[in-house]
């Protein structure tokens, strides 16, 4: 009898952890997520920041939960004076965790950036690209993700630029951004 109630036991535990798992090979991966939302741009120096704000959009692909590429494209607007805009792009490789299953997420990553300033109504335009270095922190559900992201641009450009029109000191471009994205 006792050997009949541990069979049993060991049985039964089988069964449910068998269940659970069956239910949780059963959950589709969801690569891709493709999102939109707000992002911020400071271009600061020692003297004032220019500060952009606009939308972003975002396209990501998820090889794993610890690694991930994003592809993303920003239209902002200068707060000060809205005559200057800022589009640009963006595409980083991200590694982390959590990037691909529901639950909390967390990354760091580097890529590339270009960035273009332009004045509306006149021939005005800069360009400035190069490295950018970000991470983030969001959450997967089943269908929907957010994610905070802080980039940190090289800004050897942005520093020329800013030169050439007789600012000096210490140049930073810091961009901050919120998405919510699609997940399928």
């Amino acid at each position: 009898m006792k050997n009949n109630l541990i069979t049993s036991a060991i049985l039964a535990t089988s069964l449910i952890f068998s269940n659970i798992t069956f239910a949780d090979e059963s959950k589709e991966v969801k690569n891709w997520t493709v999102g939109a939302g707000v992002q911020s741009l400071t271009v600061t120096n020692d003297y004032e920041d220019d500060e952009f704000s606009g939308t972003i959009i975002t396209a990501s692909y998820a090889f794993s939960d610890s690694l991930a590429v994003r592809g993303s494209i920003h239209s902002l607007e200068h707060d000060d004076i809205s005559a200057i805009t800022s589009d640009s792009f963006d595409i980083v490789g991200y590694w982390g965790t959590g990037l691909q299953s529901e639950g909390f997420k967390a990354y760091i990553g580097a890529g590339f950036f270009s960035d273009t300033w332009e004045i509306k109504g006149s021939q005005w335009e800069e360009t400035f690209s190069g490295a950018v270095f970000s991470g983030g922190l969001g959450y997967n559900w089943e269908y929907v993700s957010v994610d905070f992201i802080l980039g940190a641009r090289q800004a050897t450009d942005y520093a020329d630029f800013m030169e050439s029109a007789g600012i000096s000191g210490t140049i930073m471009a810091i961009n901050t951004s919120l998405v919510l994205s699609a997940r399928f």
